[in-house]
């Protein structure tokens, strides 16, 4: 039987773990008062355009201001923009000092961020093991990437030894914190009989939460399960949902399996579902 791939997904550097900042005139005034989380938190709204038009440059001032009085946010924030090219002229090794700095004093997604850089050599050489210790540290403050990502170390054998069940334990709890990429591995996991025993109906559960988290991979998997009966009641409509839902992603395989499904439904059947999914997209967006 072909083994399901796990997902590890660190495309770009985790940006932000708690709730967005949104501008007021009051925050603007907190931080022109010299209160550094109030300047840190301004320049997010700056970053994201939240409440205020954005204006990259904006919020880097305000990251400097904050980093003038040693905070940590200020700091893992400006290595956000030298990452992306924010407000400045991109800079890896900048976005990497920055990082550590922050990650030395604790800070959770700076040590994230880190680890997904000496993970990838991205600004820095590659070094797993160095990677393995910021994720460790930002697991043991639950930051769920981290949780995630080490979990996905353990299912390979990245810099450390193999072990099934300590992937599952780190997955479950990355779960837990609402990480659908933990989720989908989740459902890998009791596919493939890996680090616990294999459960059909339980790894279907896991997809199904990962997909209404939006995670695109789990679509064509929902898709192929409800058509073949695979820890569910066989169902074409729920496979030609899902299906329909993975070729929107742009999965290029999933419009002939939409189409496979599709010879077995109704032309009615078919404009219904295609309304339902048009409207998940809608709600999921």
């Amino acid at each position: 039987m072909k083994k399901l791939l796990l997902a590890l997904f660190m495309v770009g550097a985790f940006i932000w773990l708690g709730a967005e900042a949104v501008f007021s005139e009051e925050l603007l005034q907190q931080a022109e008062a010299g209160d550094a989380e109030a300047q840190v938190a301004l320049g997010e709204c700056y970053i994201r355009g939240s409440g205020i038009g954005e204006d990259h440059e904006e919020a880097v001032k305000w990251f400097h201001r904050a980093i003038d009085q040693g905070h940590a946010g200020g700091q893992y924030w400006l290595g956000v923009c030298y990452d992306f090219g924010h407000g400045v002229t991109q800079n890896k090794t900048a976005a990497n000092v920055l990082y550590r700095r922050a990650a030395d004093k604790g800070h959770a997604e700076a040590q994230y961020n880190l680890g997904v850089s000496y993970f990838d050599g991205d600004g820095v050489d590659r070094d797993w093991d160095e990677a393995l210790m910021w994720w460790r540290a930002a697991a043991n403050q639950d930051h769920p990437g981290a949780l995630r990502n080490l979990g996905y170390c353990y299912s390979c054998g990245f810099g450390i030894e193999e072990d099934h069940k300590e992937a599952v334990r780190l997955y479950r709890r990355a779960a837990e914190l609402g990480d659908m990429i933990a989720m989908f591995n989740l459902g890998a996991a009791h596919d493939n009989g890996e680090g616990v025993d294999e459960d059909q109906p339980e790894a279907t559960k896991w997809f199904l939460l990962a997909a209404n988290e939006g995670y695109a991979e789990a679509f064509s998997y929902l898709g192929v399960r409800y058509e073949d009966g695979k820890g569910v009641e066989q169902d074409l409509e729920e496979a030609y949902f899902w299906h329909y839902l993975s070729d929107q992603a742009g999965a290029y395989y999933s419009f002939e399996d939409m189409e496979r499904v599709g010879r077995e439904l109704s032309s009615e059947q078919i404009k219904k579902l295609e309304a339902r999914s048009e409207q998940w997209l809608e709600e999921h967006r």
